[in-house]
């Protein structure tokens, strides 16, 4: 992750695929992908029917291409595993209400830490405030905007990375500098200048080590993520 041998959990908006009734979801409507598979196959019919006017190169890129996109986007459109749903109509506004209220369960809050559920056929793991090692804050560029994450390094679990995506996010905060009140209150507006920049900025380490001397111990050489 960060150009060094450590293991990481993360969760946020880039975790994973999202999934109603045990089908993945691709939000976007039906009929834009069935125009998308009629309009490949239809420019590979084309590139086949002239194609005395392409060079070899050019002929099989456009076959090889477009043809391609065609297949993945009609085995989609085939596939039972897949449901396509458009954001703004009613079955999306449902499923997106369901996805979030199941979201928002994976982290639960006790006395001194929280619980998370990262694999639903798997117990939540506990993560204790107590045994936080280090924590690093970040961000990360999303073109046109900047992502907020947390490096957290347990005692004896791996890194937990969590972002501005994760669900209870600013519980997560409150609960850090309560239970963590070395963490500076400014960190989060420190790390946001300039923009477009990581910032990689230590929060907390246990052992009261620099960042350079913790970035070394956690990421193996300093570096940003």
């Amino acid at each position: 992750m960060h150009g060094a041998a450590v293991a990481v959990k993360r969760l946020g908006k880039t975790a994973m695929r999202e999934v109603y009734n045990n089908r993945r979801i691709i939000w976007e409507s039906k009929s834009k992908t069935i125009r998308s598979v009629i309009f490949s196959f239809l420019f590979v019919a084309g590139a086949v029917w002239t194609r005395a006017g392409y060079s070899p190169w050019l002929f099989w890129f456009n076959v090889v291409f477009f043809g391609g996109c065609g297949a993945v986007a009609l085995y989609q459109l085939l596939s039972p595993r897949i449901m396509f749903v458009n954001p703004d109509s009613k079955l999306g506004r449902e499923i997106r209400e369901a996805l979030d209220a199941e979201a928002m369960e994976q982290v639960q809050f006790f006395d001194g830490g929280f619980s998370l559920l990262e694999n639903p056929d798997m117990p939540p793991r506990e993560y204790h405030w107590k045994e936080l090692e280090a924590a690093f804050g970040y961000k990360t560029d999303c073109y046109t905007t900047d992502e907020i994450y947390l490096d957290l390094f347990w005692a004896d679990a791996a890194c937990l990375t969590l972002s501005e995506s994760t669900p209870h996010w600013l519980t997560i905060l409150a609960e850090l500098h309560k239970h963590v009140p070395a963490v500076s209150p400014s960190w989060y507006a420190d790390i946001m200048v300039p923009a477009f920049e990581t910032t990689l900025t230590l929060l907390f380490d246990a052992q009261g080590r620099s960042q350079a001397e913790a970035e070394q111990a956690y990421y193996g050489a300093p570096a940003k993520p």
